[in-house]
């Protein structure tokens, strides 16, 4: 596939009738995947994020229905209440993101030469990614839900405050980075496996490139592949 870092090694530039490998100015790909995976992380989260925030209301207060938790989110907190720790979540998806792709993209280097198929290259790079990065999830999102759950008057009104509130409580560390480890494991390892693999066949059969053309099919396939990765674990 062109778009396989792993033939991205080397940049070439023009010279007359001449190509003359440039790889002074080349970027490994396990680095444009750490950059890309960041930059990507940390802006999707200001457009997800009030989503997240309501899903997350519905399932600890699981007698509202969406439209009145809308308005009883509005009422409490205003706008700023659908951003409840936006701000830790930004930079915890930059980390989260730009670990998954680059190891995601190491795996893929290491295990090429050992799989028997691509498929099971793809597969088994995936999941790796997912078991890594699961150890990141755990502490970003536990904050993450204590600020989104959290009732106006409730201690701990930002990241720093509710780290500074866990780690004052007795084996507050273990509490931080364990609590929940092993159902986030369980659900990041089969998630991210869906999301890379379903992301590469989809953009390897190029089935998006004469509907939306070269610049919009990484898109389309990105959002199928949201969604094949979701559903199967969202009970997780």
């Amino acid at each position: 596939s062109a778009l396989d870092p792993r033939k991205m090694n080397v940049a070439l530039r023009r010279r007359g009738k001449h190509t003359v490998p440039h790889s002074a100015f080349a970027l490994s790909p396990t680095f444009v995947n750490l950059g890309a995976g960041a930059l990507a992380g940390s802006s999707g989260v200001f457009v997800s994020f009030p989503f997240d925030t309501l899903k997350t209301l519905s399932q600890v207060r699981s007698s509202k229905n969406l439209p009145s938790l809308i308005r009883e989110v509005f009422d409490e907190e205003g706008i700023k209440g659908f951003y409840q720790g936006v701000k830790g979540m930004v930079v915890g998806q930059a980390f989260i993101k730009s670990v998954a792709f680059a190891s995601n993209d190491w795996a893929l280097q290491h295990t090429s030469q050992l799989a028997t198929s691509n498929f099971v290259s793809l597969v088994c790079a995936a999941m790796f990614a997912g078991f890594v990065t699961s150890f990141l999830v755990t502490p970003i999102e536990r904050v993450k839900i204590i600020l989104q759950a959290k009732k106006p008057g409730d201690k701990g009104t930002d990241e720093v405050g509710v780290i500074r509130n866990m780690l004052s409580q007795p084996d507050g560390m273990k509490n931080l980075f364990t609590v929940g480890l092993l159902p986030t494991i369980s659900r990041e390892v089969p998630s991210y496996a869906l999301y890379f693999v379903t992301y590469r066949l989809l953009m390897d059969s190029n089935v998006f490139l004469p509907i939306t053309g070269p610049t919009f099919a990484p898109l389309l396939a990105g959002a199928m592949a949201g969604i094949a990765c979701w559903v199967p674990v969202y009970p997780i």
